[in-house]
């Protein structure tokens, strides 16, 4: 008697552990949680002397923004910018598995942003064609 509760309690808990591996996990997928309100911040140098900071805002309602931010060095130091571009976009995944990003501007200039990853602190994917990491600015500071 006491061995058919062990099998008992042995298929349930087989049982259980099976159904629940089907699931999806949504720790592994993108998702608008993890995209939209951040500001995605990736830092380069153009020249030796230029410097230039671009940001990505992600909203829920499917805009967005794009700031890129130009700055000179000076004695090793950043100065503050002289110029500062904002365009202004929608965007939507690509398709349901939400490993591509479309960002539309204007009538049909349209950039892709494909193998995207979006996790708490990164964004990364290839940009427009430029393998691009982009950091939470949250943790930049």
């Amino acid at each position: 008697m006491r061995k058919l509760n062990y099998v008992s309690i042995l298929l349930a808990v087989i049982t259980v552990l099976g159904l629940t591996s089907c699931e999806e996990n949504e720790d592994f997928q993108n998702s608008e949680s993890k995209l939209c309100n951040q500001l995605w911040v990736e830092r380069y140098n153009i020249t030796s002397e230029d410097h230039c900071t671009h940001q990505l805002e992600f909203a829920y309602n499917g805009s967005g923004r794009e700031i890129f931010i130009y700055q000179r060095y000076y004695n090793g130091y950043l100065q503050t910018p002289y110029k500062t571009e904002t365009f202004s976009f929608t965007w939507y995944w690509q398709n349901d598995n939400r490993e591509g990003l479309v960002l539309k501007y204007g009538s049909n200039d349209l950039i892709y942003f494909d193998d995207v990853w979006v996790r708490n602190d990164y964004l990364s994917g290839v940009f427009d064609g430029v393998k691009s990491t982009f950091t939470n600015s949250v943790i930049l500071n």
